[in-house]
């Protein structure tokens, strides 16, 4: 049993001590303010104020616990054994964990003013520490082992190899008309082959058909994930009609081998009804009631008109859009999953966040990385999250897993990220 003296009740407070003992340490807690009660109590004890209490001492780190949002209010930091700690403070624990938490999941500095790019997105550029890319590394999960160490907590998180896949667009050809048809074979780096896609629709044999991505793959791992976009056509939103049959059949069949999920389209930003109306028609699809989404092109608005809250209406549990869309890393500092707290409503709520450390996108066409270095950059993620027993979490698309065409040797990469 852990006991916390504290005289800070907040909301944010206590989602953070939460955390920190339910999600990420395997124990009972309990707050008081009684200075008797808790001298008098048995068990691991934390004095969290500036009276001089038994216990380990946490000085109170007041702005982070105050309502509201200060626009230019950052965190103080320093590197300790090598990674980065928030709050840093001349104690034995030597920072504020239950501080640090609330700093990096709630997110705090995406309601803060930030230059977003053309998509409205927060990038890896925009964190506080950017310059050392320190966000490749866990750097919560490091501070809190560390101080579980210290109070001898037993941890919860375990390791676990999350696979997941985004179906921007099903097919290269099949389910398309004429003039996509065209335009995707006049790209094609194999037109003479790829002539007879042009007047036949033959989804199986399509260049990103999924038959051996389900078959290799998914079937080895039911705690995948696979979202499917199913929105309008429009200019970011450009998969398969989810009204072609073989759209159907490819959704039926993945959901035997894993669990599949909304890809909300980008068209949504704008309308979320329409968020409604694709999640009814997957929903109707696949005969379950979805429950998991990640974003198209990871759009992720805080604020008063938060995409999460329009999530949690749509009767959304679990959304695996926090990471970086121009780096490889950890957008909340952690690799594993925690709820939603808002700082709008000043309340948690009932969506549970799933971070991802690293996008095919991103290795291929932003770093630039050869298939050896992406093998490598994922393989030393996978191996972190091995030693300090966290999540391992990636994001690829059909595309990529099929290993067709720019994505030559990437079905390689695939099959080794999911092992």
């Amino acid at each position: 049993m852990l006991i916390i003296f504290t005289e800070n009740r907040t909301e944010r407070f206590i989602f953070s001590v939460g955390y920190f003992c339910k999600d990420f340490f395997d124990t009972e807690y309990t707050l008081t303010n009684d200075v008797d009660e808790y001298k008098n109590s048995v068990g691991l004890k934390i004095n969290y104020s500036n009276k001089d209490l038994p216990g380990w001492q946490v000085k109170p780190s007041a702005e982070i616990w105050t309502i509201g949002i200060i626009d230019d209010y950052k965190p103080s930091y320093h590197f300790r054994n090598g990674h980065l700690v928030f709050y840093p403070q001349d104690t034995k624990l030597g920072f504020d964990p239950f501080a640090m938490i609330f700093w990096c999941l709630s997110r705090y500095e995406e309601y803060q003013k930030f230059e977003m790019d053309k998509h409205g997105r927060f990038l890896a550029k925009n964190q506080i520490i950017e310059e050392e890319k320190i966000y490749r590394k866990p750097y919560l999960d490091y501070a809190l082992s560390a101080a579980g160490q210290i109070l001898e907590l037993d941890k919860k998180t375990e390791y676990q190899n999350t696979p997941t896949l985004d179906i921007d667009m099903a097919f290269m050809y099949a389910g398309k008309f004429f003039l996509r048809r065209w335009t995707s074979w006049w790209k094609s780096t194999n037109k003479l082959a790829h002539l007879k896609h042009l007047f036949l629709n033959r989804p199986h044999e399509d260049p990103f058909a999924f038959g051996s991505i389900l078959r290799e793959g998914l079937s080895k791992k039911p705690e995948s994930r696979v979202f499917f976009l199913i929105g309008e056509y429009g200019m970011y939103d450009k998969n398969i009609s989810h009204k072609y049959p073989p759209m159907q059949a490819l959704i039926k069949n993945v959901q035997h081998a894993c669990k599949i999920g909304l890809h909300p389209s980008y068209l949504g930003n704008d309308y979320p009804e329409k968020w409604q109306k694709e999640k009814k028609n997957l929903d109707g699809i696949s005969r379950t009631t979805i429950k998991h989404s990640r974003q198209h092109y990871l759009k992720l608005q805080f604020g008063e008109n938060a995409t999460y809250n329009h999530l949690i209406r749509m009767g959304i549990t679990d959304d695996y859009t926090m990471g970086f869309s121009d780096d490889t890393g950890y957008r909340a500092g952690t690799a594993c999953s925690f709820n939603w707290f808002c700082l709008h409503s000043n309340k948690a709520k009932p969506l549970r966040i799933h971070p991802f450390c690293a996008m095919d996108v991103v290795l291929k066409n932003t770093l630039n990385l050869s298939l050896e270095e992406t093998e490598k950059h994922i393989e030393a993620f996978k191996t972190e999250a091995k030693q300090l027993k966290i999540p391992f979490i990636t994001l690829f698309h059909n595309e990529s897993a099929s290993g067709y065409g720019a994505w030559k040797g990437w079905d390689r990469i695939f099959a080794k990220a999911i092992e």
